[in-house]
């Protein structure tokens, strides 16, 4: 949490989820399950990332043509924050007048809960480690041909050595990130009013606390 806050003076963050298409080949069953909104076949990788560009969570292996909403609602990490048994529950902070707990955070196409926190809107560009992880390991930037199985089992040790070089600070060129081909994951889930509220004023207090920060920030830089 600290070093998310010393990076962008946001608050209570533990780490961000984000999600993405596999291209895959098409699969011998079912094959039209797999098609996405783009119009190819695709599994979806969900992945959660601490402040150092490590995998912390993945989940990965739902067909392209799922329910965005359903990949999300059915992974662990969902289901393990619903029940507040992933993030912290022993630790709270003051912002704005609210006690905040630890907090994940995700871009406009999830959906916005008290722990997760999603901008008012964005561009919906890739995260950094999805960009590191496709220009890296050239084989899931394009189509993997080979079994749903083994795809996921590909996808899975990507991540798996991407957390190795990132530890053992292996070096990476912007290169590689060259005519590679990225699409998002497209998440909505809807929440009842009370958990949205709920929710909402969380969002309010961060949005507080930040625009304090760079309140002061502006003035320092004045004086």
């Amino acid at each position: 949490m600290k070093r998310f806050e010393e990076m962008s003076s946001f608050p209570l963050v533990i780490g961000a989820v984000d999600g993405c298409h596999i291209r895959i080949k098409a699969p011998k069953k079912n094959p039209e399950n797999y098609i996405n909104r783009k119009d190819y076949h695709s599994i979806i990788l969900q992945c959660f990332v601490d402040s150092k560009y490590l995998f912390r969570d993945i989940f990965v292996g739902w067909t392209g043509k799922s329910h965005d909403s359903s990949v999300f609602k059915n992974s662990p990490l969902y289901l393990e924050c619903q029940q507040k048994s992933f993030l912290p529950n022993d630790f709270s902070r003051s912002i704005a007048e609210k006690e905040i707990s630890p907090l994940i955070l995700g871009d406009s196409a999830y959906s916005l809960e008290e722990w997760l926190i999603k901008p008012y809107s964005d561009r919906g560009n890739l995260s950094r480690e999805e960009k590191i992880l496709k220009g890296r390991f050239q084989c899931i930037s394009k189509q993997i041909d080979t079994s749903v199985e083994n795809s996921v089992k590909i996808v899975s040790a990507c991540c798996i050595l991407h957390n190795f070089c990132e530890i053992s600070n292996q070096s990476f060129s912007e290169k590689w990130l060259q005519g590679i081909n990225v699409n998002m994951v497209n998440m909505n889930t809807g929440r009842n009013d009370s958990a949205r509220i709920e929710a909402e004023e969380t969002r309010s207090a961060i949005k507080q606390y930040i625009s304090s920060c760079i309140n002061l920030i502006n003035n320092n830089c004045k004086t």
